[in-house]
């Protein structure tokens, strides 16, 4: 009977490890990982190398958990034939078989799945002692997968990130507004500065030929930093004014003219990333880029403001906005 409790015990209790082991494993995530970078060094330096190699910590607990039971099972059924003889064997098979699913594979990894992350400390000791004691079936175990792997497949996509962060506010990790900043993060990458341009027939304009007193008056009642220019016709837009260099100029009593004042816009057409005219933005040191379409003409303007908006997901105003971007 001693022989009989041993292998039922050594067929469940190493299965039962082997299926916690493989249920921590399995459940760490890339950034749970790397917040152990910083919060415990230690554990992290044995788990690194056991999820960027998966297939060999899989392998040592599968190699484990199959002799396990292949050995636990086949002695547990003939000492049970000895003792019960033919008549019982049947149903001692049936409890055996009970007790391994419930005891060895259904606790153990709904226990390893619900608390990973108190039991990864105690994986990163364990699986490595595991990968080496079981390193000639490891070793098969990658050859075989070597010939069977295809083409590397990218390990986390746009869509991934997006549902993660999608779940964390179900879950209540995260708030909405951080939701939508970080949904707005992913899709500012693709988008064209097309989406987001201020028509120019809609933007507060000023003409070329304006008197500064005339535009004075068009900054003391719209209250904008930047007007842009324009000449002759629509798309003749020459560049941007400053609200500060009107009103300096009427504070010194100067009066110069528009285009004495006129600040050179950049220019960039409707089909180029968000991130690239960003980018142009913050090296030239500007606020307010002119938008072209296909054909050359003038489709409208673009601030650094309307971008950062873009990229948070929000509608930033300050103490003069009184209405809603056009």
């Amino acid at each position: 009977m001693s022989a009989l409790i041993i292998f039922i015990v050594l067929a469940v209790g190493v299965s039962f490890l082997c299926s916690i082991l493989e249920a921590v494993i399995l459940s760490i995530s890339p950034g749970y990982l790397e917040s152990l970078k910083h919060s415990s060094p230690a554990v992290y330096n044995r788990l690194r190398p056991l999820r960027d190699n998966i297939e060999r910590p899989l392998a040592a607990i599968l190699s484990l958990n199959t002799v396990a039971h292949t050995i636990g099972a086949t002695g547990a059924g003939a000492q049970a034939q000895e003792i019960f003889g033919d008549e019982l064997f049947t149903l001692f098979s049936v409890i055996l078989t009970l007790i391994i699913l419930i005891f060895s594979e259904i606790i153990p990894k709904s226990i390893g799945a619900r608390y990973w992350k108190a039991l990864s400390p105690f994986s990163a000791r364990v699986l490595p002692i595991l990968v080496v004691i079981t390193l000639p079936l490891v070793w098969i175990s990658e050859k075989i997968s070597l010939l069977l792997k295809g083409d590397d497949e990218e390990k986390i996509t746009r869509d991934e990130f997006s549902a993660i962060a999608e779940i964390g506010l179900k879950d209540g990790a995260i708030h909405k507004e951080e939701y939508e900043t970080f949904k707005s993060l992913l899709q500012f990458p693709d988008q064209p500065i097309g989406s987001i341009v201020k028509l120019i027939e809609n933007a507060v304009t000023v003409r070329a030929f304006h008197t500064i007193e005339e535009v004075f008056q068009l900054c003391e009642k719209e209250r904008y930093s930047r007007y842009p220019v324009i000449g002759d016709h629509e798309d003749d837009v020459r560049g941007y004014i400053l609200r500060t260099s009107v009103l300096s100029s009427i504070a010194r009593g100067e009066r110069p003219t528009v285009e004495d004042i006129t600040v050179p816009m950049l220019h960039v057409t409707e089909d180029i990333p968000i991130r690239n005219v960003f980018k142009k933005l913050i090296k030239r040191q500007e606020h307010m880029a002119g938008v072209i379409k296909e054909d050359s003409s003038f489709l409208g303007v673009v601030t650094l403001e309307d971008i950062i908006e873009t990229i948070l997901g929000l509608d930033i105003k300050d103490e003069t906005d009184e209405e809603e971007d056009v």
